[in-house]
């Protein structure tokens, strides 16, 4: 017997595990059941207080870029806009049509696209997991934090083999041996190659920084002579060690460092079992992205599946592709996938 394979995947290095539907297979636990059908009423991520976000607009010339944080009411300001916007609650996809809207009904702009992603410190769990999905990485935490986050193991995982997949590597575990010795649990820290959103306030000469850490695990800093070491540690240890360096360094007296991971991510929304956000790797193609929203939902209709880029809409067969995966598209970061429904 094959043994199903635990999947836990951080940041965007994608991994895709295609999972047959559940009202197809001979027997599911009931556990199984029950968490997908949860999934059903769960679908996208909604945006919540703190969550850090990128704004992208396009076909204007005043403003290319924002990169606010919803406030602790929920709301964030924009440009021309009088007052705060409410943004928690909804999914990043809702959050593009009410600023779109906002600018246009309000004749602010005649035409203008929107897109808004996450820079969030975000994780993502898949496979043989009660509640695949995205997850807030907070500071410290475990592969086993990781696991209880996504509900815990469905009656089919194997412990013994769980792989964690960054920048293309695979690193494989054993969790019977990290919950006899939560000693040995696994801490998620930043590696080569892996590229970081630093944001800085309480200073005036810079704002922002998107270093990728290089192949020695380095970033450089302005006004810090020598690269410093990043790889190893968590976002939140970078955190300390850059704010310790400014002030120890008497560079600055007061300054606030805030760290991200800037994730390539695509969306997958409408008739698929779970919707939402997912990482992107190179090479990730339609059917690949599908697969990764763990597939159709009975509704679906996969002869009308668009991909959304940049305000273009593209449509595709994904019976044709299927029969014929050489004509399967790659896909881009922002794309977003919706599987349309059938109509009987």
């Amino acid at each position: 017997m094959i043994k199903q394979i635990t999947t836990f995947i951080f940041m965007f290095v994608g991994f895709f595990l295609l999972l047959g539907c559940v009202n197809q297979s001979a027997y599911v636990d009931k556990q199984t059941l029950d968490a997908n059908a949860d999934l059903e009423k769960i679908g996208a991520y909604k945006l919540q207080p703190l969550d850090p976000l990128f704004i992208r607009f396009s076909g204007i010339l005043d403003q290319m870029q924002l990169d606010p944080v919803i406030d602790e009411h929920g709301e964030i300001s924009l440009l021309h806009i009088e007052a705060p916007i409410k943004a928690a609650g909804l999914t990043t996809s809702e959050l593009e049509d009410k600023i779109e809207a906002l600018y246009i009904e309000g004749e602010i702009y005649r035409n203008i696209s929107v897109n808004v992603t996450m820079t969030a410190k975000v994780f993502y769990v898949q496979g043989e997991v009660l509640q695949p999905g995205q997850f807030p990485l907070s500071s410290g935490t475990t592969l086993l934090q990781a696991i209880a986050s996504a509900r815990g193991y469905t009656s089919f995982a194997n412990k013994k083999k769980v792989t964690v997949t960054r920048q293309g590597k695979i690193y494989t575990y054993n969790l019977k041996i990290l919950e006899r010795d939560p000693a040995k649990d696994v801490k998620i820290e930043l590696q080569p190659l892996d590229p970081l959103f630093i944001r800085f306030s309480g200073i005036l000469d810079q704002m922002q920084l998107d270093p990728v850490i290089d192949e020695h695990g380095e970033i450089s800093l302005l006004h810090i002579e020598a690269p410093i070491k990043a790889a190893g540690l968590t976002t939140s240890e970078l955190e300390d060690k850059i704010e310790a360096l400014y002030i120890e360094g008497e560079i600055y007296r007061n300054i606030s460092v805030n760290v991200t991971m800037t994730a390539k991510v695509f969306y997958v929304q409408g008739e698929v079992l779970q919707p939402g956000q997912f990482p992107l790797s190179s090479g990730t193609t339609l059917l690949q992205a599908i697969a990764s929203a763990r597939g159709y939902t009975s509704f679906a209709n996969k002869k009308k599946v668009t991909v959304t880029r940049q305000g273009k809409i593209y449509t595709y067969n994904l019976k044709i592709l299927e029969r014929d995966p050489a004509k399967d598209v790659k896909i881009e970061a922002g794309d977003v996938i919706k599987v349309w429904q059938q109509w009987y």
